[in-house]
């Protein structure tokens, strides 16, 4: 009989597209390769930031799931402040400009909501769990967050059920970017820092995604275990663009220069660099510069507008496997690193997925991070920050230069280490 039997605890599961999925789709196949029974509880129509049907195909079959009922949040959201509304998913700001309702809002939930909406969720997720732990004999137990408030179910049940218990840390807590930016009073603040604590105590093991989170989050068995990225996904991505490299160099690509921002763009972020520096290139007739599953604030679309004009273009949220495909199209990467404290550990999934297609990044942001050590060691790309404007402009005019002779620049390091693969066997020797 199977003894090796896990529950895996996670509110944003497919079809919940976006990058807080990625890491155990990524990891699960292999627990179940080295024979392990995994379980998965999760929600059943939560409030996603995306859907994407297309991520339930990727499944495994002998993948046991779970779905329970999610209170419909963003439906009350929409309800009081009106249809074109949505939720916030990681950005808690507000502004004197704001209705005074949604400032109300946003104070009730920094400051009473603790640590997070989906709090609400787990008095059904924590039923089910039992039932699920009861039946099929659950040993060992992983949450991952955020949402923060999904690890608080880790507690009540490695007591009731002397289970081992493995808290999974995708982001920090006490100190993640919305709190940052905007910060609740004090004593919800330390609410978060008693949680946390709580947390990384109680647990068995805590996985972190940085070097960083291992060095920060307050005392208790720590591990690093880095997002990584699947390499027969990134494989399958570059040969539909016809990117597969010989030796460094691809034949010629297509006419446009493609420059690509894939993802959202969140709080701290700085739009305006990155701006300034494409905006010199927008009379060239080969630029095409792209933000893809973008939810663009008017604001941040007008600028877009007013500094690039008719090379850009606001593109929405696609299937992964397609944005993988445009990824792998791009002669240009873009990525921001969040301008706040600790943003040293921001380690996004994005990240390991524009490392894998091999085309050149451009890291725009403070100096000095863990994604920036990643793409210096794999001679990846340039970072830059606010004040190397002119460094950033000379780097891409190189890759314009060398794309009007017909070489499309493609990076093809060795970085197996950083594979879903590599990681997984990070994880599996943990859990034996």
């Amino acid at each position: 009989m199977n003894q090796r039997r896990l529950l895996l605890i996670t509110y944003y599961f497919p079809p919940c597209g976006g990058a807080a999925v990625q890491r155990w789709l990524r990891l699960l196949p292999y627990l179940l390769k080295a024979g392990w029974e995994v379980h998965v509880l999760t929600t059943s129509g939560g409030d996603y930031p995306q859907l994407d049907e297309s991520l339930l195909a990727s499944l495994p079959p002998e993948l046991n799931i779970h779905r329970t009922p999610a209170p419909k949040l963003g439906r009350l959201w929409k309800l009081l402040l009106g249809k074109g509304s949505e939720l916030p998913h990681g950005d808690l700001r507000s502004s004197p400009q704001d209705p005074l309702l949604r400032r109300v809002l946003i104070w009730v939930r920094l400051n009473l909501i603790i640590p997070d909406l989906r709090i609400f969720w787990n008095p059904s997720a924590y039923r089910d769990a039992k039932a699920i732990i009861q039946e099929r004999r659950i040993r060992t137990l992983i949450t991952t967050g955020p949402p923060h408030s999904t690890h608080l179910l880790g507690l009540p049940l490695r007591k009731s059920f002397k289970l081992r218990w493995i808290a999974d840390w995708r982001d920090p807590w006490s100190t993640i970017h919305y709190l940052n930016l905007n910060p609740p009073s004090q004593f919800s603040l330390s609410a978060h820092k008693y949680m946390e604590g709580l947390v990384c105590r109680k647990a068995d093991l805590n996985l972190v995604i940085s070097r960083y989170l291992l060095n920060t989050l307050p005392e208790g068995k720590k591990l690093l275990l880095m997002n990584g990225f699947d390499p027969q996904e990134i494989k399958r991505a570059k040969e539909e663009a016809g990117t597969i490299p010989t030796a460094g160099i691809t034949a010629p690509g297509p006419q446009d220069f493609l420059i690509s921002y894939v993802g959202q763009i969140t709080a701290g972020q700085d739009l305006e660099t990155m701006l300034a520096i494409l905006a010199d290139f927008r009379e060239l007739p080969s630029i095409r510069v792209r933000f893809i599953g973008s939810r663009l604030s008017p604001e941040q679309q007008r600028s877009i507008d007013d500094r690039l004009g008719d090379v850009s273009e606001t593109i929405g949220y696609l299937p992964h496997g397609t944005a993988l495909v445009e990824m792998a199209r791009s002669n240009l990467l873009l990525m921001m690193i969040n301008r706040y404290e600790g943003f040293e550990g921001m380690l996004t999934t994005k990240l390991f997925e524009y490392l894998g297609v091999g085309v050149p990044i451009l890291a725009i942001g403070p100096r000095g991070g863990e994604a920036e050590i990643l793409i210096s060691t794999y001679q990846a790309g340039l970072c830059v920050d606010r004040d190397e404007v002119l460094a950033a402009k000379a780097w891409i005019a190189d890759l314009l230069r060398r794309h009007s002779l017909g070489e499309r620049v493609i990076y093809d390091r060795d970085i197996s280490a950083l594979s879903s693969e590599s990681q997984s066997r990070i994880l599996l020797d943990a859990l034996h």
